[in-house]
C-alpha cells in the first residue's frame, strides 16, 4: 500500500506522513555540534543580582554624581547584555562568524553616535 505523501513540504520534497523526521531535521541534527548546557538558573541569578546592582543606585543618587551613576548602569547593562547574547542566545558556542556580524555593527554604531554628537550638543545651548 503506497504511503500518503505531502506536497506542501519545503522545496517540493515529499516525506511520509507520520514519519519522525524530515530531511531537514537530520541534516540539522547531523551539522549541530554538541555543547554542554550551562546552569540556566545560575545565570538567570546573575541576572537578578545586575539587575539589584541598578536599582541600588538609587539609593546612592545623593552620593554620586550622575556621570558616575550613568557610567556604571550602562557597565551593568553591557554585563546582562553579553550574558543573555552567550548563553540564552548559544553565542559562546559559535564559532568566529559572530564577530563577522559583530564588528560592522559596532562600527556603524560608533559612526551613528558620532554623527549625532554636533546635534546632541547644539540641544544644551
Amino acid at each position: 500500500m503506497p504511503e500518503a505523501r505531502r506536497e506542501s513540504d519545503v522545496g517540493g520534497a515529499m516525506s511520509r506522513r507520520g514519519s519522525v523526521g524530515t530531511f531537514g531535521d537530520r541534516r540539522m541534527a547531523e551539522t549541530h555540534e554538541s555543547h554542554a548546557h550551562p546552569n540556566y538558573l545560575a545565570i538567570f541569578g546573575y541576572l537578578v543580582v545586575l539587575t539589584g546592582a541598578s536599582f541600588a543606585t538609587l539609593a546612592l543618587h545623593g552620593r554620586l554624581g550622575p556621570t558616575v551613576i550613568v557610567l556604571f548602569v550602562l557597565c551593568v547593562a553591557v554585563c546582562k547584555a553579553s550574558l543573555v547574547a552567550m548563553y540564552f542566545m548559544h553565542l559562546k558556542s559559535e564559532k568566529a562568524w559572530k564577530f563577522v556580524l559583530l564588528v560592522p555593527t559596532l562600527f556603524m554604531a560608533t559612526v551613528l553616535v558620532l554623527a549625532l554628537l554636533p546635534d546632541i550638543a547644539r540641544l544644551g545651548q
